[in-house]
């Protein structure tokens, strides 16, 4: 019987493992399809997106170690402890060190294509600073800091602040023929300046082991969120990006 019923409990517990399995092949196909068009659109050749997409996928699992803080995270460990027949629950506080590091595919490539961005276009810069900035700092408020995980950013907000912000003072600043890459440079790195560098000083405090910066909490707001905005620019603006 107990075979049985083991294996009554198995095809529940895996009965929709293939159709979670095909469901991530689409959305990661869709997902690949839309940064094409966008790395496309701000102007890259096919073999730099082609470089870029494969970098940032292999690269969203590589952490590279920058240097480690002491947490003044501390936990606590309750320690059983025999004295002449008696119990006691000593409690003892454990201090440790948190790695800092920076993820490759969700930090070091959107800030290679923000510099690939400028570079092609200097006269942007001026017109950046004012998005980026308040943007920067909204994103640093929203940003949530997670005892024993490290920051988190919702999805959608840094594209949809970043587009709104860019849509507001670009036309104040005179710089509207400068939208895409600084719609683009506004949503990526606004979310890492302002989950991450703004957010590193609290950081010992979260007791995690390691914190990735651009990593599993805030991929979605740095590398997609740059892609993200453009989509959204395309959306509700097409005649901006044709």
């Amino acid at each position: 019987m107990g075979y049985e019923f083991q294996n009554d409990k198995h095809p529940l517990r895996y009965r929709y493992h293939n159709q979670a399995n095909f469901l991530t092949f689409i959305l990661a196909t869709l997902y690949l399809l839309v940064a094409r068009d966008v790395f496309l659109l701000l102007g890259f050749p096919p073999q730099v997106v082609f470089f870029l997409l494969l970098s940032s996928y292999l690269g969203s699992g590589i952490n590279i170690p920058l240097f480690t803080m002491e947490s003044t995270y501390r936990s606590d460990v309750i320690i059983p402890l025999n004295f002449f027949g008696f119990r006691f629950a000593v409690p003892r506080f454990i201090n440790q060190k948190t790695l800092i590091a920076i993820n490759v595919g969700g930090a070091v490539i959107p800030l290679f294509v923000s510099i690939l961005l400028l570079m092609q276009d200097p006269t942007a810069f001026p017109h950046l600073i004012l998005p980026l900035g308040v943007a920067s700092l909204i994103i640093n408020q929203q940003a949530k800091l997670v005892p024993g995980m490290g920051v988190t950013l919702p999805a959608l907000f840094a594209p949809t602040l970043s587009v709104l912000l860019t849509l507001l003072f670009l036309p104040l600043t005179g710089g509207i023929v400068h939208l895409i890459p600084v719609v683009y440079i506004t949503a990526s790195m606004g979310s890492l300046i302002g989950a991450d560098l703004m957010n590193l000083r609290k950081i010992p405090s979260l007791g995690s082991p390691m914190v990735s910066i651009g990593g599993a909490g805030t991929f979605d707001g740095v590398f997609m969120g740059g892609i993200l905005a453009i989509s959204l620019i395309g959306a509700f603006l097409p005649q901006v990006v044709v």
